[in-house]
């Protein structure tokens, strides 16, 4: 829509918005600056809409007016709630609106990947062997929890290697990339 942004009065920074990726468990508040410009020479006013899927709100902003040649800040609250979702990774995404006598003049994109979260643990593991010298290939017993309200998935390799990416502390311990 080259000729509508050639003709916009007012640009947002940054164009848009991304929540990133968010673990959630139930509920989180994510917040984010948004600053709109008015390019023209005129004074503007728009009422502000929010259009998203389920499991994403927005509050902060329901109305912008700004002098000809203004810019202002404003700090918006992303609200991600997990009991909308019925997968347990989802993509959520939104547009902030500017709306003048109904018509849509403007629109701010919003984008996230909430990803519910459990915490499944090991119970017990037991390896039926002596000793470590001869546990390859050994039985093992492995008991997992878990105690979050979502289900979850273990991958066992996860569960049991050791390495120095388990050991960082800005290791997210709710998934694995690998």
């Amino acid at each position: 829509q080259v000729i509508k942004a050639l003709d916009a009065q007012v640009l947002s920074q940054p164009s848009s918005i991304s929540l990133g990726e968010v673990t959630i468990e139930s509920k989180k508040l994510i917040r984010r600056d948004l600053t709109f410009k008015n390019f023209s020479a005129v004074d503007v006013a728009f009422d502000v809409a929010f259009e998203a899927t389920a499991g994403l709100r927005m509050s902060g902003l329901s109305a912008l007016a700004l002098k000809a040649g203004e810019s202002k800040t404003f700090t918006l609250d992303f609200i991600v709630d997990a009991s909308t979702l019925t997968k347990s990774s989802t993509e959520l995404n939104g547009l902030i609106k500017l709306m003048n006598a109904g018509a849509e003049v403007s629109r701010v994109a919003v984008i996230a990947l909430a990803n519910k979260v459990s915490k499944v643990e090991v119970d017990s593991f037991v390896v039926r062997s002596t000793s470590n010298l001869d546990s390859q290939g050994a039985a093992v017993d492995l008991t997992l929890k878990n105690s979050s309200i979502h289900s979850g998935d273990a991958y066992l390799f996860n569960l049991i290697v050791q390495g120095a990416r388990k050991e960082d502390k800005h290791h997210d311990p709710f998934m694995e990339r690998g």
